[in-house]
């Protein structure tokens, strides 16, 4: 429900920003005018980076919940055993920190 009211103010956004476009067509632009336009455009670009973060997380959370289910039903539907390796490869990959965040937060915790 959330996401809707999300998209439905960016789409408001998107045709606020055609409609000063449209509008302005036919006359110039003052300064203040386009620097206007570019913070809202600025502005969707951000929001609209922040929900593709959230959606590949999502995705990345999603895909290990299946590995998961993989690994957890490999004898049941006996899928062949370098499949599931794979799978539990790639739930070590996802799920280990890699050195140089675990060496950083050493640092920051010696100081």
């Amino acid at each position: 429900m959330g996401d809707i009211k999300k998209l439905n103010v960016e789409e408001a956004q998107n045709k606020s920003v055609a409609e000063d476009c449209k509008t302005t067509e036919d006359k110039k632009l003052s300064y203040e005018e386009l620097e206007n336009i570019a913070h809202q455009l600025s502005d969707q670009a951000r929001s609209l980076y922040a929900r593709v973060q959230q959606l590949e997380s999502n995705a990345l959370f999603q895909r290990l919940n299946y590995l998961f289910k993989v690994v957890d039903k490999s004898c049941t539907f006996s899928f062949p055993d370098d499949f599931v390796k794979k799978c539990a490869e790639e739930i070590i990959e996802i799920l280990t920190i890699p050195e140089e965040e675990h060496e950083s937060d050493n640092t920051k915790d010696s100081e």
